[in-house]
């Protein structure tokens, strides 16, 4: 189990804000975690899911925290490689640096770092290309098209993300709700349907085959 921590603010380079809005949560985080599993106290693993676009610094940041030798335990591995796992956001609006993205993975000579891209409402060439996928919708039985009214679905059939060299492994995601864009149906829609919503996307995702 791990915690994803979501770094997604388009603010990508150093400043006061974000180091109040985005980096000392995330020290706390490790702080505190760090302290419960010293007492004996499990805790989840973490990665950090931060913007990499042309100009960003603060990946380097989370980098610092996992180098560091006392959360060597905490961060989040791919467990084939045993690398250190970073989600990066991957949209039109924010494209991640090609150059970043092999700094990342060198990390200061380290080389063990993955990335792995993840983002919503994708096409399906992202998730058969290793992108991973939150908030995926259900998709209308007869269009395979994303829809917001779950009431008459018999399963979510949400797109799951294929096994490839860029990606963790495969992954589907399960939520009681997602949206579309900023306006839904007014009582279909999977906020108001919240529990059709996890239960289909549930049902779906127990059910996918994936090795």
């Amino acid at each position: 189990m791990f915690l994803c921590l979501t770094l997604t603010v388009r603010l990508t380079w150093w400043c006061p804000l974000l180091a109040v809005i985005q980096l000392r949560p995330t020290e706390v985080l490790f702080e505190e975690w760090h302290a419960l599993r010293i007492r004996g106290v499990s805790t989840p693993r973490i990665a950090a899911w931060p913007c990499v676009p042309a100009g960003a610094t603060l990946f380097r940041r989370l980098l610092a925290l996992y180098n560091n030798e006392n959360y060597s335990d905490l961060v989040m591995r791919d467990p084939l490689t045993d690398k250190k796992l970073l989600f990066v956001v991957d949209n039109q609006w924010l494209v991640p640096d090609p150059a970043l993205l092999k700094e990342i993975e060198y990390n200061g000579g380290r080389r063990d770092v993955m990335v792995v891209r993840m983002w919503a409402q994708m096409g399906s060439e992202q998730y058969l290309a290793g992108t991973w996928g939150f908030f995926s919708p259900c998709l209308a039985p007869l269009s395979a098209q994303p829809t917001t009214s779950v009431p008459g679905l018999l399963s979510c059939n949400q797109s799951t993300t294929a096994v490839g060299p860029a990606s963790l492994g495969p992954e589907v995601t399960a939520s009681a709700s997602y949206q579309l864009s900023y306006g839904s149906l007014p009582f279909g829609s999977s906020v108001s349907q919240s529990y059709f919503s996890f239960i289909r996307s549930c049902s779906f995702s127990f059910g996918v085959a994936f090795w």
